[in-house]
């Protein structure tokens, strides 16, 4: 039998030599992967703000037609809204009533959806995301054009459609249209 890797002839599948080279290549790479694993969890911890109310600069409303938590501020900062939705951007750029007063009501919203759409623009991630939620922060996505949060949801709802959308698709949303089976007309 020979080595296969560096073809020297032994009764083993490798010789002693190698496989220690091997071992110690195995080694060197699980220690910088978890290096790397390490920095990345350091960045994202660094990004995300632990209390986005302190030093908050304005605040949200969710204002969806009665609810006890409706009245329930959602602080943030504009900074961070700005940066990560372009119609924040304009509306808080420009003197608007809501750059002026500090203060934005988003009407036709759960004080839940906004939470999770807020705590989304800090974080880039969706905690307990189900499908009314997912379909919620799509109109929301949509709406503030942020994106990313956008296609998380489209992708969410066809992983885990049950065979009917329960809303109607917009041009946008090419996506999660429902695709014809080939024994339909």
């Amino acid at each position: 039998m020979r080595c296969i890797s560096c073809n020297a002839r032994y009764d083993v599948v490798t010789c002693k030599k190698c496989h220690e080279d091997l071992k110690a290549k195995v080694a060197f790479l699980t220690t910088a992967q978890k290096n790397y694993q390490e920095d990345l969890e350091a960045k994202v911890a660094f990004l995300t703000t632990s209390q986005p109310d302190s030093f908050s600069d304005i605040v949200l409303f969710a204002s969806d037609g009665g609810s006890a938590q409706a009245a329930v501020p959602i602080p943030a900062h504009k900074a961070v809204l700005v940066s990560r939705s372009p119609v924040f951007n304009a509306m808080l750029e420009n003197e608007m009533e809501e750059s002026l007063s500090g203060t934005i009501k988003i009407r036709d919203v759960s004080y839940g959806t906004l939470r999770a759409f807020v705590d989304y623009l800090y974080a880039a991630e969706v905690v307990c995301l189900d499908q009314q939620l997912a379909c919620d922060l799509l109109v929301m996505a949509e709406k503030y054009q942020v994106h990313h949060l956008k296609d998380l949801c489209q992708k969410f709802l066809v992983a885990n459609s049950t065979g009917r959308i329960l809303f109607r698709p917009t041009p946008s949303c090419t996506s999660i249209t429902p695709r014809r089976s080939s024994t339909q007309p």
